[in-house]
Formats: C-alpha cells, sequence, structure tokens
C-alpha cells in the first residue's frame, strides 16, 4: 500500500519533516530502507535526520570518504544510504557504483543559511 504523496509546496515547508518519511515508512513496517547509513556529523540537520532513522547502523563521515567506504561500507549487505553534503554525496556514489550499487532514491534537503543536504539510498 502506497503512501500518501507530499507536492513540492508541502515538502518545503514541512523541511526535513518530509525527507523523514522514508524512515517513518520503515519503521511501521519493520524494515530499514537500507543497512548503514552514512551522514555527516558536522550538520545538526544530518544528525538529527539520521537519529530518527530505525534499524539502520549509523556511520559517522569523518574524513576521507573513499577511506570510510573502503573500510567500513564496501562489504556492508543490502542497500547503503547516506544524509552527506552535495561533495561527498557524489564521492559516494561513484564508489557505490563500483560495487554495481545504483542510486535509487534521491532528495535535496534545503539547510537554512548553508549547502543543502542530501538524503540517498543505493541498492
Amino acid at each position: 500500500m502506497a503512501g500518501p504523496e507530499i507536492g513540492r509546496r508541502a515538502a518545503l515547508t514541512l523541511g526535513g519533516a518530509a525527507v523523514l518519511a522514508p524512515a517513518a515508512a520503515s519503521a511501521a513496517t519493520g524494515k530499514p530502507a537500507c543497512g548503514v547509513l552514512v551522514f555527516d556529523p558536522a550538520s545538526p540537520q544530518a544528525r538529527t535526520m539520521a537519529k530518527a532513522v530505525y534499524g539502520q547502523r549509523l556511520v559517522a563521515l569523518e574524513g576521507d570518504p573513499v577511506r570510510l567506504w573502503r573500510a567500513q561500507l564496501a562489504d556492508a549487505k543490502g542497500p547503503v544510504g547516506g544524509i552527506t553534503s552535495w561533495a561527498d554525496f557524489l564521492i559516494l556514489r561513484g564508489l557505490a557504483a563500483e560495487q554495481g550499487l545504483r542510486v535509487v532514491q534521491e532528495d535535496h534537503v534545503p539547510v537554512a543559511g548553508k549547502a543543502m543536504l542530501v538524503r540517498w539510498t543505493a541498492a
């Protein structure tokens, strides 16, 4: 059963809450959207969104994203998700593609006065 669709205006009004809809849906079903979620610990919004996610292993993106991917994410079973900056998203998307994972969900989250965040899932 599909959930209600949110229009662009409602999504912008809701801000980060609209991005959390997949997390709320996974909490309702008891199944995580992905097994691992990478988040930007320097962003308060990314930390808040990451904490609201149900059933996923959280990995803080600190330092080099390539080293992080190869050390902690390359052997991940199932989809990998993230709440990251655009630049980190581009790097991680490329690393995921090297493993045969493709981005299946990508949401852009505006952050007041700062660069946007990207909430994404690669499967």
